[in-house]
């Protein structure tokens, strides 16, 4: 009678522990190059976005253009 781990380690599937730990580790080393290229004002920007005026008119996102709201 075979065990778990025997039929487990006869299929193998030891590939996808493999190419999960290239992709974490390719998107660790991504994160870690997008906070070290980043410019400070970047930083400085999101560390007072908590401490301004919801007031403020949004910027426009992106995907909206140059599109206003009235339209």
């Amino acid at each position: 009678m075979k065990s778990l781990s025997d039929v487990v380690s006869g299929a193998g599937l030891h590939i996808y522990a493999e190419v999960a730990l290239v992709i974490f580790f390719a998107v660790f080393i991504a994160i870690v190059l997008r906070v070290l290229i980043a410019k400070r004002s970047t930083w400085e920007h999101e560390a007072n976005l908590p401490l301004e005026d919801d007031d403020a008119p949004p910027h426009p996102s992106p995907d909206q253009g140059t599109r206003h709201a009235d339209q």
